[in-house]
């Protein structure tokens, strides 16, 4: 005897940080009010959404069954508390944003830091040695290390 599939509505608040910095999506059910709480495919929100977009979903024992039928099926009918989620929604991206380019930039500072003695044994080289100094630096980047 097999379950029947139900529907539930839930509707999109907005995005948290959940374990080891991964996004995690908040969600409320409009039967019970309820959160839920998703962290989606590879990071990704379990369909693309805006605070206070309210969609209907197939669900069985509690596991959501998301396909290309799921459509938008209305908003949140309290649009203060969409203002609100949308505020939170916007400043974790924009934290998340600003997080990884400091990260990026941290990573290029110590690369630049890396190859700066590098760079000025270079500068001190006479014209015809540099090119020697320069295939040398290349051989030693791609050179393949024996297991």
């Amino acid at each position: 005897m097999s379950e029947e599939i139900e529907r539930v509505k839930l509707a999109f608040m907005y995005t948290t940080k959940g374990k080891g910095g991964k996004p995690v999506y908040n969600w409320i059910d409009m039967g019970d009010n309820s959160i839920r709480q998703y962290r989606g495919n590879n990071g990704r929100n379990i369909i693309t959404a805006k605070p206070g977009m309210v969609f209907t979903f197939p669900e069985k024992d509690g596991q959501l069954y998301i396909n290309k039928w799921v459509l938008l099926q209305e908003t949140y009918p309290d649009q203060q508390q969409v203002i609100t989620w949308a505020a939170l929604e916007k400043s974790y991206w924009q934290l998340h944003r600003a997080k990884l380019k400091l990260t990026k930039a941290l990573k290029e500072d110590a690369l630049l830091s890396a190859i700066e003695p590098i760079a000025n044994a270079y500068r001190r080289l006479p014209g015809v040695s540099k090119d020697q100094f320069l295939a040398w630096v290349v051989s030693r980047i791609t050179k393949e290390v024996n297991p």
